[in-house]
């Protein structure tokens, strides 16, 4: 009997917010979504993506963040207390409105399959690490679509049927 070597390596912080991206991405049809961003780097100031609604031509951007669990006491740090991080967010939101921006935030699992899924824009986001319990009227299905509401200016979901 041979010894078997696996070469493995735990994934980066990187490479989880690229797989999750991922994911993210799969929640917009190209039937119905026109991606006009991406971005390719880490640190950028502007959201992940720009996307376009191929129905009403509304635009608006999306951040991705994947957490793997909540704190000890049920906070989860979506900018791992970089205050700064969310106020370029709330700033950036104000300078190219009407445009809406959106948090679609994964919790647990694994960044291509997330136990949660939530969709939250991002001025209801208060704080850097808000408790778990304040983004319930946010959670989404995991395997899921969105559909962007024009009137509302928000991103609703329909479980996709498998």
């Amino acid at each position: 009997m041979s010894d078997v070597i696996i070469d493995w390596k735990p994934q980066t912080n990187i490479e989880k917010g690229t797989e999750f991206e991922r994911y993210v991405e799969k929640m917009f049809p190209e039937t119905d979504y026109e991606f006009l961003f991406k971005s390719d780097t880490v640190g950028t100031k502007v959201p992940d993506f720009y996307i376009r609604d191929k129905h009403t031509k509304y635009k608006f951007w999306v951040e991705a963040k994947w957490r793997s669990k909540p704190t000890e006491d049920d906070k989860i740090n979506i900018f791992e207390d970089k205050k700064d991080r969310l106020n370029v967010l709330l700033v950036f939101q104000g300078l190219v409105m009407p445009e809406r921006v959106f948090m679609v935030l994964g919790i647990g699992g694994d960044p291509s399959s997330p136990n949660d899924v939530y969709c939250i824009p991002i001025p209801r986001l208060e704080y850097p690490s808000p408790y778990l319990s304040t983004l319930e009227e946010f959670k989404r299905g995991k395997d899921c679509e969105f559909t962007f509401q024009p009137y509302s200016k928000n991103l609703t979901w329909a479980t996709i049927k498998k």
